[in-house]
């Protein structure tokens, strides 16, 4: 997790700091992206978004970690990415529908970690919607 808070660092100042990682099964990192919506103007250029997009084709079981708990956009991406089997991520998002975006990835039998460097995740986000934040 300490990678991707790194990585989300890289969104920084234009675009939340949220990143993903896509592991193989000895959890080396294939993929490693973070959020570029603003960059791109994309605004389906969430980290995993791009970082799915990046896999090419593999029979690999996968694990996606991420700084922030997927929103309901990104878990449709993760469920139609066959091969991802387990979903890391940081801080819980405080969107009530974002419990059930975990909760479809959980009966789809996807294994969903959360809360992993939960605080380190949070204060990355919480300082940037702070420093955006008009006076």
């Amino acid at each position: 997790m300490r990678t991707c808070i790194n990585e989300a660092m890289l969104s920084l100042p234009q675009d939340v700091p949220v990143s993903a990682l896509i592991l193989d099964m000895q959890y080396r990192t294939l993929i490693q992206t973070h959020n570029q919506r603003e960059k791109l103007k994309r605004v389906s250029a969430h980290a995993e978004i791009l970082a799915i997009e990046q896999l090419k084709d593999t029979t690999s079981t996968l694990t996606l970690i991420t700084t922030l708990q997927p929103c309901l956009m990104c878990t449709s991406a993760i469920l139609d990415c066959h091969n991802i089997s387990r979903v890391v991520f940081g801080a819980y998002d405080q969107e009530p529908q974002l419990i059930y975006a975990t909760d479809l990835l959980i009966e789809k039998g996807i294994e969903v970690v959360g809360g992993v460097l939960e605080n380190d995740c949070a204060k990355l986000l919480k300082d940037y919607f702070a420093s955006i934040r008009l006076p």
